[in-house]
């Protein structure tokens, strides 16, 4: 007997099947949002790595085009930009707080340099960080690194949390931070001469006491940083201070009697291990050293851009003299009348002349920053040091916020501009980032998710869930995409808001 036949499944049509097949989630899950937000983050990261690139672009057409800008000759003016942090920037040591040791006018603060002719590209925090993401930046060099060190961090700090950072190499005895998340690292090594030099005495290190100068050997803290610090991009060198003629009054004791006769002006030169005869004067050495260090980073750093601070002028009053009076009574910066009377009696143009002319065919570039440093004999830290030594007139060392940020400014324009040319930053520029995001390969509608991320950068993008090069979601809502085109050059700076927000940074 059969067996009964059983009835088969019904035919169903294609509409049919279509209603009927497995409906995918309405929101998507977790990891299927973090995969969205990992997205968002690669093509935001693409996009820095590919804008990194246009500055130089921009400069050499600008640079072919004859159009170059002189920012060691301008004015200062006051200016609502800056500064661009306060005084309470925890990363300000009191030797340069002035005012929180007591400077009571805060004008100084409120100036900013215009160069000739042209603008100086002002520092930008955000812009900095996307061209260094991942890469680090040196500062190596006597203690007026200190002022671009503390400069940078404060600034940075404001958009940026930071963090401290050591290379956890041997010996080392440095200063460093970090940028959390994106990975910007900016060190600053101890190397006085930038030359092997060691005190003749353990411990009494100051520029007023006895050194051992190395003229044709580099500091080996710096040998041993460029090889240690990932992915070094940039290297600032400064030195001038200790290189400066000293007190004669100054008591010399040496160890070692038969160097005695070598003493010159506090320090002993060296080349190929033995005292020099007859000792160069301070400026031949420090010539000499800059030719060492030159010959040795042209051949050595392919693919890090060395850049060396002139030096600041000191108006102290034994160099500089103003009817008589020293840099404590000056509120405003001088006027360009009394420019030539302080130059002649500042050793900083004989030095700058001195450094130029050692670096003149070096790809070590200049950050020229002695003109608009003469102009301020205000910036001074004066009579407002910290104690015990705040009653002494100090017209050497600068007050923070102030005039050395205008040379981290100078540093900056330096990396924007490297071909001599001027104009806006291209990573801050509105026209330039839409025109790069349209070309990326975004996915198609709802690509942003439907998770917090996802809806605040829908927020930001018009609302309507379009790829940002992708237009409107009919050929009829044109208001909407007017909407998305006007907001995109937002959209970046919100992509790495948002990052560091989601995680903690």
């Amino acid at each position: 007997m059969k067996a009964p036949r059983q009835p088969s499944a019904p035919r169903l049509s294609r509409r049919e099947r279509f209603f009927l097949r497995p409906m995918r989630p309405l929101v998507a899950p977790p990891m299927r949002q973090r995969g969205r937000f990992v997205l968002v983050a690669a093509c935001f990261l693409l996009a820095i790595v590919a804008l990194s690139l246009v500055p130089h672009a921009t400069a050499a057409s600008s640079s072919k085009s004859g159009k170059k800008c002189d920012v060691t000759v301008g004015s200062w003016i006051p200016s609502s930009k800056y500064p661009q942090y306060q005084n309470d920037c925890p990363y300000i040591t009191d030797n340069y707080n002035c005012i929180k040791n007591g400077r009571p006018d805060g004008d100084f603060q409120h100036l900013l340099w215009k160069p000739n002719g042209c603008d100086l590209t002002i520092f930008d925090p955000k812009s900095f960080a996307a061209r260094f993401v991942g890469q680090s930046i040196a500062i190596a060099g006597d203690s007026t690194g200190q002022y671009l060190f503390q400069s940078l961090r404060c600034r940075i700090s404001e958009h940026y949390t930071t963090e401290d950072w050591d290379p956890k190499m041997v010996g080392w005895t440095g200063q460093g931070f970090k940028v959390k998340l994106l990975g910007v690292r900016v060190i600053l090594v101890d190397a006085p001469f930038l030359m092997e030099a060691w005190p003749d005495v353990e411990g009494e290190s100051k520029a007023s006491h006895l050194w051992h100068v190395q003229l044709d050997s580099i500091n080996h803290k710096i040998l041993e940083m460029l090889p240690n610090i990932p992915k070094l991009k940039a290297l600032i060198l400064v030195a001038s201070n200790y290189y400066l003629p000293q007190p004669a009054t100054t008591t010399v004791s040496v160890n070692n009697s038969a160097y005695s006769s070598y003493i010159s002006n506090q320090r002993i030169y060296y080349s190929q291990g033995k005292p020099q005869s007859p000792q160069p004067t301070p400026q031949d050495a420090l010539f000499n050293a800059l030719k060492t260090v030159s010959a040795y980073f042209d051949k050595n750093l392919q693919l890090v851009r060395p850049f060396f601070l002139t030096m600041p002028p000191s108006h102290n009053p034994n160099l500089f003299r103003y009817a008589d009076t020293t840099c404590g009574l000056f509120a405003s910066p001088l006027q360009a009348d009394a420019m030539s009377y302080a130059a002649a009696r500042s050793d900083a143009t004989t030095w700058t002349t001195v450094q130029r002319q050692a670096l003149s065919n070096s790809k070590i570039k200049l950050l020229d920053v002695l003109q608009m440093s003469m102009y301020r004999a205000d910036g001074h830290m004066a009579a407002y040091g910290p104690p015990p030594d705040a009653s002494e007139m100090d017209c050497a060392k600068w007050c923070l916020p102030g005039v050395p940020d205008a040379w981290v400014d100078v540093f900056f324009h330096k990396i924007v501009h490297p071909f001599g040319g001027f104009g806006p930053d291209p990573l801050l520029s509105t026209s330039i980032w839409k025109k790069f995001l349209k070309k990326l390969p975004w996915p198609k509608k709802g690509w942003l998710g439907k998770g917090s991320v996802g809806k605040a950068l829908q927020e930001k993008v018009g609302g309507n869930g379009m790829g940002l090069g992708g237009g409107s979601s009919s050929s009829g809502s044109s208001s909407s995409s007017k909407q998305t085109t006007s907001t995109v050059g937002k959209v970046a700076s919100s992509l790495n808001r948002l990052f560091l927000k989601q995680h903690g940074g």
